[in-house]
């Protein structure tokens, strides 16, 4: 039976693995086995060719490894890719739901001109806004243990990726201003192990499970579909630039705290008797879901 990362991505699953790594490789097929997945391929990784302060560069290898994915992805136009690096580890998760059932959940409510989906990592900037339910709209991220790029976009970032990197460096140029999100929760950290790249055993997890960014989101943004006159609602008091007047975010379903979903019943002014004008703070009323 197909699992829904099977399905989205076909036999697209690449786990990029360096051959003196065979640790790494049992430690994924480990994973692969929890997550009920058996359409994967090796990628193997270059070695490196360069050095770097006297060291191997293991970055330029890790950048021309991602390189030549993404141009793969390209010239065989794949309508998208999922990316593994051989240390990703699966999180645990909560509320009864599985690994593969909040994956579909998300797949489910990504637009249709996504361009990267992350599916954990590290938040290297403050995210833009909440899409949806269970994807986070992001600036940049840090680490690539775990990421889906379209085929369309591999084409247009493939020919920027090069050099020493690191590769979420090299990333940071682009996510910002393409369709580039992340899931939450996250899916996926990396396995605390001895990292080629740092010469030494590296856990990332904090930094990987740190729930500030996305809390930053939770308060007074939209959940569904946005309303008729556009964009998203950001963080903080809620606060709407675009609608006429208060009454239009009567019904609008949202987020509040840690608390929930709710739906706003009744929305007013804040002390303030003048029009509505862009830009003023609410009061609101809720109802839970």
């Amino acid at each position: 039976m197909s699992t829904p990362l099977a399905h989205f991505f076909g036999s697209r699953i690449f786990v990029i693995n360096r051959a003196a790594r065979t640790d790494r490789w049992a430690h994924v097929k480990a994973m692969m086995a929890q997550l009920g997945i058996t359409n994967y391929r090796r990628f193997e990784a270059h070695e490196p060719v360069e050095t770097f302060q006297g060291l191997p560069d293991g970055n330029h290898a890790c950048v021309s490894s991602h390189r030549d994915l993404l141009a793969a992805c390209a010239i065989n136009d794949w309508p998208n890719m999922l990316v593994l690096e051989d240390d990703f580890s699966v999180l645990p998760t909560t509320g009864g739901l599985t690994t593969q059932g909040i994956f579909n959940r998300a797949a489910a409510e990504l637009p249709p001109d996504w361009d990267m989906l992350y599916l954990g990592g590290g938040y290297g900037s403050d995210p833009q806004y909440r899409h949806s339910r269970h994807l986070v709209r992001i600036n940049t991220m840090m680490t690539t243990s775990s990421y889906a790029v379209t085929g369309a976009f591999a084409r247009r970032l493939s020919r920027h990726i090069h050099g020493h990197g690191p590769i979420d460096s090299l990333l940071h140029a682009h996510t910002p201003t393409a369709q580039s999100y992340c899931i939450t929760p996250r899916l996926f950290a990396q396995w605390t192990s001895y990292s080629d790249l740092t010469n030494r055993e590296t856990d990332y997890t904090p930094s990987m499970t740190d729930p500030r960014h996305e809390e930053m989101l939770v308060e007074g943004d939209w959940v569904g579909s946005a309303p008729p006159m556009g964009d998203l609602l950001f963080r903080g008091p809620l606060m709407r630039q675009e609608l006429a007047g208060p009454h239009d975010m009567d019904g609008t379903e949202v987020i509040v705290g840690r608390e929930g979903r709710f739906r706003i019943t009744k929305v007013s002014l804040l002390d303030h008797p003048a029009p509505w004008r862009y830009g003023e703070i609410i009061t609101y009323h809720l109802q839970r879901e």
